[in-house]
């Protein structure tokens, strides 16, 4: 490591650590390897990384990982970790943020992998400054929250607070947690969807959150809304992509055209669509006349864009 003259070589893999303890009689040690090298979990560890975690907005989403095998989540905890630490401490004048959901519910699958996300939040919440990153924690349940040593953890260390209106039940506990007085409690059990008390230090300030309807769109989990939401950004990309379709196809043309959607069918998280579209031409030679098309659409970003037209012109 602190020879410059290696550092542009591959480095070895954990099959090649494997074989030198084997060559060296290790066998207590390689037993202990050999599942991570060439057993079950192989293929998490085993070999060059094939992930390259950039861009604007990164997600390690680890809920998914199995509940019966704590070594495993262990190890893909300490991964993720790896990966974001290194990225906040490249030191590139970039602004960061890390938000942990729920990062306290690790403890109940692996108690080591809650150490190291415990290790990863008190380093961040006493030096991500340094970094240029901010750190937000999340959580919808307190009393759990509180109850793992993680949870204690990002609590203590946390500068500014955000407690949302809360049900009957959990003011008092909350109340005895933040200290809070009997107004501030009474607020909270009354407040609506997106008001709340921002805690700053010492100062407590009663706030309203209003989200973008592009935040919203990212923020929301109910299913209803979700799948309308998805619908309406659907048939508003659709239309602005065969509008944009149709003005190419008219470009140079005498005739005038007019169009119609008549079926559109699609998936805006897949990000394909097919368009059926009428089109209806004029001009003063050939009078008018009628032509359908039909577009496969594929979404870039928010955006729809043309991938291929079939066209038919209809029987006079």
């Amino acid at each position: 490591m602190a020879d410059p003259a290696t550092h542009q070589r591959t480095p070895p893999e954990l099959l090649d650590l494997l074989a030198a303890l084997e060559e060296a009689g290790a066998d207590r040690l390689a037993a202990v390897l050999e599942p991570w090298a060439i057993g079950a979990y192989a293929g998490l560890c085993s070999g060059q990384t094939t992930l390259q975690p950039v861009g604007d907005l990164v997600v390690w989403a680890l809920g998914e990982l199995p509940g019966d095998q704590e070594r495993l989540v262990a190890v893909a905890v300490l991964l993720a970790v790896h990966a974001i630490w290194t990225e906040v401490a490249r030191r590139d004048g970039r602004r960061r943020v890390v938000v942990l959901d729920e990062a306290w519910r690790l403890y109940e699958v692996s108690a080591a992998a809650g150490r190291v996300v415990e290790a990863l939040d008190r380093r961040l919440a006493k030096g991500a400054r340094k970094y240029n990153c901010g750190l937000t924690n999340a959580t919808q349940d307190l009393d759990e929250f509180l109850a793992t040593p993680l949870g204690r953890t990002i609590l203590n260390n946390s500068s500014i607070k955000w407690l949302p209106g809360q049900e009957a039940s959990a003011v008092k506990a909350l109340g005895s947690t933040f200290g809070l007085g009997e107004s501030e409690t009474r607020y909270l059990e009354g407040a609506a969807r997106g008001h709340g008390l921002l805690l700053a230090g010492r100062q407590r300030i009663r706030l309203e959150v209003r989200a973008t309807p592009l935040e919203h769109r990212l923020a929301t989990s109910d299913p209803e809304e979700v799948v309308a939401i998805d619908a309406e950004e659907l048939r508003s990309g659709a239309g602005e992509a065969v509008r944009a379709w149709v003005a190419e196809v008219a470009t140079g043309r005498a005739a005038g055209c007019l169009h119609r959607v008549v079926d559109l069918e699609g998936d805006w998280l897949a990000g394909e669509a097919t368009v059926g579209v009428e089109l209806v031409w004029t001009d003063a030679e050939d009078g008018t006349w009628s032509e359908w098309a039909t577009l496969q659409l594929a979404r870039k970003g928010r955006a729809w864009d043309v991938a291929g037209a079939v066209r038919a012109r209809s029987a006079a």
